[in-house]
């Protein structure tokens, strides 16, 4: 830890973590799939939780969906103490009916505000956007905190030899994010923005944590119904965690969002927001601002537990850690460029500015209607080649899966959905030729 705080970063790590009950206990359920798929989310959950608190951060920015609520404003915590519990196992209830078996039992936590950064976080924030402090019971009473807290909380407090957490910070979503999430993603990416921003002047190391399942409508139970866009939208926000694609969280998962009942939705722009911030401010200290460059230079994303749903409800598990520029080691088959790295393919040319590769006689560029392609290199000229099929005029084409087909000539096999070590490789200009590589956890 003291070597660690050698290093300023006061926005050290940040993670995504489920809030569902079979994640947190997949002995709930007997179906030999649905176990298997909660198996896989309950390790990747405790991985991503124990990677969040070895950045060892003085205070920790949750954001939830069902703690308390405003009609449009996010709610900040106020009172000093913490408390709660949830009641594990009624989404037994919630996915097979009121004739499942009962297996019900409470998981407890107690937490502590950091009063001066949520007071400094509503000073700030309070000026471009709709926050409130939420204060109960004259202070002297703990803070209620239930399942979208006390669950995604506790991997990382498992990850304590003691149980214990740092000082927290509680954001409640509002209740626009049952369907108007998309209406309002804009404002809370700037929300984001603005706090990275905070953060990044901090003196204390911060980790942000967003509370969160995915599509609520995989099956066509009694909760919500099946929806065709349930599968599409867990697999844009697998995209997007695997390698910070800001198209598959902004423009894959927000066209879909209000059709498929994700409850914390509102806090991945929040999360991507703050973390662009972030490496914005890094490249002023080093004397590179306004030169662009890509997301995971700064940051390392890793998908330590993919999409899946072992009932109605999907989840996921991310951690984000923050790089040394200097010091930061790329996996296999890519290529450290200055500012991140870049896949190395069959007869292909690096493209470092944005971590990309492009084939010979291409160039990476960024184009505003659907980001980053390959184009053609003719001198100061470009033009987008044919078989880009983002290229064409016309709208975007639907975001294709996590476990896109691969493949360059010669490229390892990929590994299974959800075998442990796999992992999307950095941001490709073809999105529909993604190759995957190993990445020791």
């Amino acid at each position: 830890a003291l070597n660690r705080r050698r290093f300023v970063m006061p926005l050290v790590a940040a993670a995504v973590l489920p809030h569902g009950d079979f994640a947190f206990d997949p002995s709930l359920l007997s179906n030999p799939t649905s176990r298997a798929a909660a198996d896989g989310l309950h390790r990747g959950s405790l991985l991503a939780g124990r990677l969040l608190a070895d950045a060892a951060p003085d205070a920790i920015v949750l954001t939830t969906p069902h703690g308390l609520q405003t009609s449009w404003d996010v709610g900040i915590y106020q009172n000093a103490a913490l408390q709660g519990v949830a009641t594990v196992g009624r989404d037994l209830q919630e996915s097979f009916g009121p004739a499942s078996p009962r297996k019900l039992y409470p998981v407890s936590l107690d937490g502590q505000t950091d009063a001066g950064l949520a007071q400094q976080i509503m000073d700030v924030l309070s000026a471009r956007h709709n926050v409130t402090l939420q204060r109960g019971w004259n202070g002297v009473l703990p803070m209620p905190l239930h399942w979208g807290e006390v669950l995604a909380l506790s991997y990382v407090a498992n990850a304590s030899a003691a149980h214990c957490l740092p000082p927290l910070v509680t954001l409640g979503l509002p209740l626009s994010r049952y369907n108007l999430s998309s209406a309002v993603a804009t404002g809370f990416l700037q929300l984001g923005r603005d706090l990275g921003r905070l953060l990044e002047a901090s003196s204390k190391r911060v980790a942000l944590l967003v509370s969160t399942d995915l599509a609520h409508t995989h099956w066509r139970n009694t909760s919500f119904g099946f929806s065709p866009h349930a599968a599409p939208f867990d697999a844009a926000l697998g995209t997007w965690a695997a390698r910070l694609d800001a198209g598959a969280l902004l423009r894959g998962s927000a066209a879909l969002v209000d059709q498929v009942y994700s409850c914390g939705w509102l806090g991945l722009p929040m999360l991507h927001g703050a973390l662009e911030a972030a490496a914005e401010a890094e490249e002023r200290k080093a004397g590179q601002g306004g030169k662009w460059s890509p997301l995971n230079a700064s940051w390392a994303a890793t998908l330590t537990a993919a999409p899946a749903h072992p009932t109605y409800y999907g989840m996921m598990a991310a951690v984000f850690q923050r790089r040394r520029r200097d010091a930061f080691v790329c996996p296999a088959n890519t290529h450290r460029c200055a500012d991140g790295c870049a896949p190395v393919e069959a007869g292909a040319a690096v493209c470092c500015g944005d971590g990309t590769a492009c084939a010979s006689g291409y160039r990476c560029a960024d184009r505003p209607s659907f980001g980053p392609a390959c184009v053609r290199a003719r001198g100061d000229r470009e033009a987008a080649p044919e078989f880009i099929p983002e290229a064409a005029p016309g709208p975007r084409p639907e975001p294709v899966p996590v476990l896109a087909a691969a493949e360059a000539p010669g490229a390892a096999v990929p590994l299974p959905m959800g075998t442990a070590g796999w992992e999307l490789r950095y941001h490709l200009c073809r999105a529909g030729a993604l190759p995957l590589h190993r990445l020791a956890l």
